[in-house]
C-alpha cells in the first residue's frame, strides 16, 4: 500500500490512532481493516441518500439484457484532503501510518462514494449504481451495448478500474447485488414496518451472530462487517434499535425457514380404518393452475403483452394506471409482490378466503363486484363489518424521479416550535425546518434553501393554509415554473404522505421530552 500510495508514514504526534486488523481474502489475500469505532463520532457526515431494491426494480423494468462492473479498491480511487488524513492514523510494527485515500470503516465512505459515482453517471440511461456496483441493462443488445459503451468511456476517463472476475457481460438473469441475505432482511423487515417502528427504541432478536457486528457497531479483531453490508447499516440509522444474538434453538421465527420433515412414527398404527367419502373441499391454488389459467385468460395475456411493448389499449386503462407495479414472474401476472389471479381462478380464491369473514370491513376499491355480492350477501360479515365506510382515495400516480413533485404542510408543536415539513413523494426525501414566522415570504425562503440544495420541483402538493393560498406564494409558484397542487379543504387524508411524517416527528418530539433530551437535537438526528 506504500507502493501504490494509498498509505503513507505518519510524522510528529498524532490527534488520533486507531488499531489495525488483518482480515484474510479469497485467492490469498488480505484486507487491511482499521477499527473506526471514535474516529467516526468525531467524523461530521455529508449525507447522500442510498438507493433501495425498489429503486432498482423500477429502472430495470422492461430490460432484457444486463451487464454488472465491480470498481476494484473502489474507495482508494477517492483522495483525501491532506487535512482530514490525520484521522485514519493507524499502529503498524513499522510505526504510524495514515491513509491517503478513503477507507473501508469510515461511516460516511458508502455516501461519499455513492455521490461520485451518481455524479459520474447518474445521467447515463439505464444504469444503477450501488458505490461501487455498476449494472448496465438495455431492452435489446443493440441498447445495452451503446449503454455500456457510454459507462466504459465514462470510467475510462475518470480513471477507474474494474475487477475482471467480479464483472459479467451481457446476460440476461442477474443476481442484483446479492440481496438475499440475513443482513437484508434485516433491513427490508425494519423498512417495511416503518410506521410501527419509527421513534420507537425496539430489539432485533436473531440468531446470526454476524448480525451484531454489522449493526451494533461491536467492531471486534476478524469481526468487521464487509463495506456493502456497512451501507445497510446506515440506512437502519434513523431508527433506535439494539440487535441482540439468541441461539437457533430459542428462535421461534428458525421454524417458518425451512421444511420440517416427518419423522415421527405412525398415529393409532394398530386400529382398523374405514373410508367413507373423499371430498376435495377448499384446496390451495397451485402456483402451476395460475400459470395454466392465465395462459388461457385473454385479458391477462393482453396485460402482459402491454407490459412488453409499452403500448396500452384502452380496453385495459385500469391496468395502465398501475403499469409502474405490474410485471411478468414465470408467465404470471404480478403486481409488486401479488399475484394477479386470471378471472377463471377468482371465484374460487374468494371461497378459499371467505372461510374466515377476513373481508367485513373490506371495501369496494379493492374488490370486485362479485367479490362486494359475496360479503353483502353473507350474515357473518354482515352482522361485523363497518357501517358507513369512507369513500376510498383515488390512487395517486409514482413520479418518475426525485423532486419531481413534492408535498409541504405546517406542523405546530406546543412546548417546541411550529415547523415546515417538506416530503418528496418519489424518495421520500424529508427536511424538517423550524420557523419563526409562517408568512408567505418567509415560507419561500425556507423552501429556496431546500431547491437550492436540490433542484426546483415540478410539482408543490400543499393544504389551504394562508401562507400556501397567499398571492405571494402563487406569484412564486408562477415565477419558477412550478405546478401548486391544494388538497381539498378539511380532507387531511389526501395529503397522507406528509401527515404520517407528522405523526413521526411528533413521536419524536414527546420521546425526547420523556427522556429530557433535546428536542432539536432529536428533531436533527
Amino acid at each position: 500500500m506504500l507502493r501504490t500510495d494509498i498509505i503513507e508514514p505518519v510524522e510528529g504526534a498524532p490527534e488520533w490512532i486507531s488499531p489495525m486488523v488483518v482480515v484474510p481474502k479469497d485467492r490469498n489475500d488480505i484486507r487491511l481493516c482499521i477499527n473506526m469505532k471514535y474516529p467516526n463520532q468525531a467524523i461530521q457526515r455529508k449525507h447522500f441518500p442510498l438507493p433501495i431494491i425498489e429503486t432498482f426494480l423500477n429502472s430495470l423494468r422492461g430490460a432484457t439484457v444486463f451487464s454488472r462492473l465491480d470498481i476494484s479498491s473502489a474507495f482508494h480511487h477517492v483522495e483525501l484532503h491532506p487535512e482530514s488524513r490525520n484521522v485514519t492514523t493507524f499502529m503498524t510494527n513499522k510505526g504510524l501510518m495514515r491513509f491517503k485515500r478513503l477507507m473501508f470503516g469510515i461511516t460516511c465512505a458508502p455516501e461519499i462514494f455513492q455521490r461520485i459515482m451518481m455524479e459520474m453517471l447518474g445521467h447515463v440511461k439505464g444504469v444503477i449504481v450501488y458505490i461501487d456496483d455498476i449494472v448496465v441493462s438495455g431492452k435489446s443488445r443493440h441498447e445495452h451495448d451503446q449503454h455500456l459503451n457510454q459507462v466504459l468511456k465514462i470510467l475510462e476517463k475518470n480513471n477507474a478500474k474494474l475487477n475482471e472476475n467480479k464483472c459479467c457481460f451481457a446476460v440476461h438473469e442477474l443476481e442484483i447485488l446479492g440481496f438475499k441475505r440475513e443482513a437484508l432482511a434485516v433491513v427490508w423487515a425494519v423498512e417495511k414496518l416503518y410506521i410501527y417502528l419509527f421513534g420507537l427504541h425496539f430489539t432485533i432478536y436473531t440468531d446470526h451472530k454476524t448480525l451484531e457486528f454489522i449493526f451494533g457497531g461491536r467492531l471486534k479483531e476478524n469481526k468487521r462487517a464487509i463495506s456493502r453490508a456497512e451501507g445497510w447499516a446506515l440506512r437502519l440509522q434513523p431508527y433506535d434499535f439494539e440487535i441482540k444474538h439468541i441461539p437457533g434453538l430459542a428462535n421461534i421465527s428458525d421454524a417458518l425457514s425451512r421444511l420440517c420433515i416427518q419423522t415421527d412414527p405412525p398415529f393409532d398404527e394398530g386400529s382398523t380404518h374405514f373410508l367413507f367419502a373423499i371430498g376435495e373441499g377448499l384446496t390451495a391454488i397451485t402456483l402451476d393452475q395460475i400459470k395454466t389459467e392465465t395462459g388461457n385468460d385473454e385479458t391477462s395475456m393482453a396485460v402482459m403483452e402491454a407490459i412488453k411493448t409499452g403500448v396500452w389499449p384502452r380496453t385495459l386503462i385500469r391496468y395502465e394506471a398501475l403499469a409502474k407495479e405490474l410485471g411478468i414472474l414465470e408467465g404470471i401476472l404480478v403486481r409488486d409482490d401479488r399475484i394477479i389471479l386470471p378471472k377463471s381462478l377468482r371465484p374460487r380464491a374468494l371461497d378459499i378466503a371467505h372461510r374466515c369473514h377476513p373481508w367485513s370491513s373490506y371495501h369496494a376499491s379493492i374488490s370486485s363486484r362479485k367479490s362486494m355480492v359475496a360479503i353483502q350477501q353473507c350474515a357473518g360479515c354482515a352482522a361485523v363489518s363497518r357501517q358507513s365506510p369512507p369513500e376510498p382515495m383515488s390512487r395517486k400516480e409514482m413520479p418518475d424521479r426525485p423532486m419531481q413533485e413534492i408535498v409541504i404542510d405546517f406542523f405546530s408543536a406546543k412546548e417546541c416550535a411550529t415547523f415546515l415539513i417538506v416530503v418528496d413523494y418519489y424518495s421520500r426525501y424529508l427536511k424538517v425546518i423550524e420557523m419563526r414566522s409562517t408568512t408567505a415570504s418567509k415560507t419561500i425562503e425556507a423552501l429556496e434553501v431546500i431547491f437550492n440544495e436540490q433542484t426546483y420541483p415540478e410539482t408543490i402538493r400543499s393544504d389551504n393554509g394562508p401562507p400556501f393560498s397567499s398571492a405571494e406564494f402563487a406569484k412564486y409558484c408562477k415565477d419558477k415554473n412550478i405546478r401548486l397542487v391544494r388538497i381539498i379543504p378539511y380532507w387531511p387524508q389526501m395529503n397522507g404522505l406528509v401527515e404520517r411524517q407528522n405523526q413521526g416527528i411528533l413521536r419524536t418530539l414527546r420521546i425526547a421530552k420523556a427522556t429530557n433530551m433535546d428536542w432539536r437535537k432529536a428533531i436533527k438526528d
